[in-house]
């Protein structure tokens, strides 16, 4: 594997250079995914490879549902008490 910073040669599986200790692969926390340094999304999952860079939400948040319909979950609730009495 070549440095993309110095162009030594390093032998496959090493995460950083034997010469200048540049990293050769970045590894997703999320996935466990070998990207290549420079990527900026990971190829395994799409997330973000930067730093503090907060995951992006899969679903929208808990306050997003039954917004404006509160009549909705006491009448949830209801039906449930009922079903489990």
């Amino acid at each position: 594997m070549l440095c993309p910073r110095c162009r030594t040669e390093n032998r496959e599986g090493r995460r950083f250079c034997s010469k200048c200790a540049a990293p050769l692969a970045v590894v997703c926390a999320s996935c466990g995914f070998t990207n290549d340094p420079g990527d900026e999304f990971c190829g395994g999952c799409a997330q973000s490879l930067r730093a503090g860079t907060p995951m992006p939400r899969k679903f929208p948040s808990p306050e997003s549902y039954g917004k404006g319909s509160k009549t909705s979950s006491s009448r949830l609730s209801s039906d449930l008490h009922s079903a489990l009495s």
